[in-house]
């Protein structure tokens, strides 16, 4: 049987990210002053919001659960704590990495079986074990990005990077817990502590969840729940398939990291699409007659350090992989290029139609001249003949442009 994952490509892409590309405020983030302020205000918060719990003679059978297994792998002992306040049931474990700290929350221990609790706590467990990897920057991650998202100083790129990247863990985190329990114990664990969708039959239980979880993540209302629902459902779709074989639970990223439109780009996603847009203003400003300085200055308007020695379309190749790469995003996506290739068109009007030629030439290797002849011909206001002229006699005005006839 093959090895469990250690992490998702996407966590090691996030830390890469933020160690390469966000490196100041990395580096400030582990400062020894503020790595300890900050661990003495949540050990602070700890200890006013629960209360320390001595496993061995009250609860043995959770002692057990977090002294054998995973539990005793983590390099020292596990600390528990109860905060029946709580407004919602979980188990949680606490973001620091000098010490294990798990904490109960809410009327958990009283509503849910041993089993069920066990179930969790195993979760918590694995979570811990993921934290402590790359030398504890996996949660560094975790909690900077909290921290941004916390102070709103951050745009929603960052927010899309934290959930994706929080789901990815969760997923990691459940297969690790099937090391200690079974999936149906952690459904029905789950099932007791958050709500279902209601557009979900309230009285599916946690084996016909399971059954059913794949096929719900695919039909569920978008409208009607929300994005913690829709992610419980594909983490209990993941603990249907996890052990089948063939399966690896990070074959799911593609699932968690997919985006829709720009609204949906995490930081990944922000800086390749920014590396696509910057590529393909490069090719199509190659042409030595577009390089105007209306049209440079309107390119420095997406990239203000774009010098003109760049715009070179390079190889044959690396124009294919671009195009390639475009043609798979998705219609809002790809809607966005065409807006892009429609502002360049207009940029300069003092060059007529040949700018609109060579955009149009470009929607034709992209494969998407549909979507842009209906966005020309409503920005530009052209007539479905104008378009229609320009596109079939594209290749004599490119050629009178390259002649200086433009």
């Amino acid at each position: 049987m093959p090895a469990e994952p250690s992490h998702f490509p996407y966590h090691h892409a996030v830390l890469d990210y933020f160690r390469s590309h966000e490196s100041v405020r990395w580096q400030a983030f582990h400062d020894g002053t503020e790595v300890s302020d900050r661990e003495s205000r949540q050990l602070l918060q700890l200890r006013k919001s629960a209360r320390r719990l001595e496993l061995r003679d009250a609860l043995p059978w959770l002692h057990e659960a977090v002294t054998t297994g995973v539990g005793a792998d983590l390099g020292s002992p596990v600390v528990c704590y109860l905060a029946t306040t709580a407004p919602r049931m979980q188990v949680r474990m606490i973001p620091l990495l000098d010490q294990p700290r798990l904490i109960i929350e809410g009327p958990l221990l009283e509503t849910l079986s041993q089993d069920e609790v066990r179930s969790l706590v195993a979760v918590e467990l694995a979570r811990y074990q993921f934290w402590q990897q790359e030398g504890g920057d996996y949660l560094a991650v975790k909690q900077l990005l909290t921290e941004l998202l916390d102070r709103q100083e951050v745009p929603a790129s960052h927010e899309m990077t934290a959930r994706r990247f929080a789901l990815c863990t969760d997923l990691l985190s459940d297969q690790g817990s099937l090391r200690e329990g079974n999936a149906e114990t952690l459904v029905a664990a789950w099932i007791k502590c958050r709500p279902l969708p209601d557009s979900i039959d309230q009285s599916l239980d946690a084996a016909g969840l399971l059954e059913q979880a794949e096929s719900l993540c695919e039909t569920v209302d978008q409208v009607m729940t929300s994005q913690a629902q829709r992610d419980l459902l594909l983490r209990i779709a993941a603990l249907q398939k996890i052990g089948k074989p063939g399966f690896d639970v990070t074959q799911l990223e593609s699932q968690v990291v997919t985006a829709k439109g720009l609204d949906d780009l995490d930081l990944l996603q922000q800086l390749q699409v920014m590396n696509w847009t910057r590529k393909l203003i490069c090719c199509l400003l190659e042409p030595s007659w577009i390089q105007t300085p209306t049209v440079i200055s309107y390119a420095r308007s997406y990239f203000a350090d774009l010098r003109v020695d760049e715009l070179s379309s390079g190889n044959e190749a690396e124009v294919e992989q671009l195009l390639a790469e475009i043609r798979q995003l998705s219609p809002a996506l790809k809607e966005y290029f065409c807006f892009m290739l429609l502002d360049f068109s207009a940029a300069d009007r003092e060059l007529q139609e040949a700018p609109l030629a060579l955009v149009i030439d470009w929607t034709e290797r992209l494969g998407v001249t549909d979507v842009f002849r209906e966005l020309a011909q409503r920005e530009l206001r052209l007539r479905k003949t104008q378009f229609s002229k320009i596109f079939q006699e594209r290749d004599q005005i490119l050629k009178a442009a390259e002649g200086g006839g433009a």
